[in-house]
């Protein structure tokens, strides 16, 4: 079958998805762009250029951090980087920047290393960054920064998984090309050529220090780019308050109870999961299905639960010598 068919066939799938998939496959696809994004700078990192970093995941949070910095506290910046927070196409373009800058310094530093050294290098950093970002209470501590506006495209506000979905494998599609396009260029042969070692590379002329930079640097925005701007949602003065729970029970006849009331059918489930998501961020949804249940209607529940902006979602389950009941008890949440 001719490739370009196989291309065509797959990008008709993409465009179809979110009009024939429940809400909870379509966020699953939303990560998997995501994640693909990340994917896709180790690939050229390592894969082609055979580099080693463990701590190409900092630059997905500097670029998260940047952004969603700028944005919610655009008041409390200086003049010269207020602007910044007008929009966040604006922020995201900043984050991507300023991640550009500290790959750039991490790499004139780490990529000397070889050997072990360097992946040592990148997990030393990687660490370092972490802590900060979790250190820092400018930055929200290890609960994140709340109220993070969502992006909008020529007036459409992309706030609901299959709104954002098209413009995540968007970006994805775009990245693909131009990492295509860069492998088959004269710099891509020569970052190709890094793989079979230096010693090789250089005999034909090959610039290795310059060519390392280049990947470690075009790898880094590939992982900033896989931000998502509604997250983190947690805020830090939330963590000293009260976790927020709402049960969610189904039996073995399939009935389904919320904080132990019967629910008639999806539409009402649906509303009562939305008034518990709007109690606050930290709202954890628990979850207890009989044995009996299909596993199918489980991940429905959880995609109703998903698209009411119940993201943080518990298992639980019961003591081994306990039977299931119809209506639940209040069970402790098992992770």
């Amino acid at each position: 079958m001719n490739p370009r068919h196989i291309l065509f066939a797959f990008l008709a799938l993409l465009a179809l998805a979110p009009l024939a998939l429940p809400p909870f496959y379509v966020t699953l696809l939303n990560y998997i762009g995501l994640y693909a994004m990340v994917a896709l700078g180790l690939v050229l990192l390592t894969g082609v250029g055979g580099l080693t970093s463990f701590g190409q995941a900092a630059f997905v949070g500097v670029g998260a951090y940047t952004t969603a910095l700028l944005t919610t506290r655009s008041d409390t910046l200086p003049s010269w980087l207020a602007w910044l927070g007008a929009s966040p196409w604006l922020t995201l373009l900043a984050g991507l920047l300023l991640t550009l800058v500290i790959a750039y310094l991490l790499g004139a530093i780490t990529l000397k290393l070889s050997g072990h050294f360097l992946p040592l290098g990148t997990i030393a950093w990687g660490l370092s960054l972490y802590f900060v970002f979790g250190s820092v209470e400018g930055l929200g501590g290890h609960t994140g920064i709340p109220d993070i506006p969502a992006i909008n495209l020529f007036g459409w506000t992309l706030n609901q998984g299959d709104n954002i979905y098209y413009l995540i494998w968007a970006f994805l599609l775009v990245a693909v090309w131009s990492t295509q396009n860069l492998l088959d260029s004269r710099e891509g042969r020569a970052i190709r050529a890094l793989k079979g070692g230096r010693v090789m590379a250089e005999s034909m002329g090959v610039d290795t220090a310059r060519s390392r930079m280049v990947i470690f640097i075009i790898a880094a925005p590939l992982m900033a780019s896989a931000i998502k701007l509604e997250l983190p949602r947690s805020g830090a003065s939330e963590a000293l308050d009260t976790p927020r729970f709402v049960s969610l029970a189904i039996d073995a006849q399939g009935r389904v109870f919320v904080d132990d009331q019967a629910v008639a059918d999806d539409a009402t489930l649906a509303q009562r999961l939305k008034t518990a998501a709007a109690r606050g961020a930290d709202t954890e949804l628990q979850l207890r299905a009989d044995r009996s249940v299909p596993y199918g209607r489980v991940v429905e529940l959880m995609g109703l639960a998903n698209e009411a902006g119940l993201t943080r979602i518990g298992f639980v389950t019961e003591a081994a010598s306990g039977t299931a009941t119809a209506a639940p008890a209040a069970p402790s949440p098992a992770r």
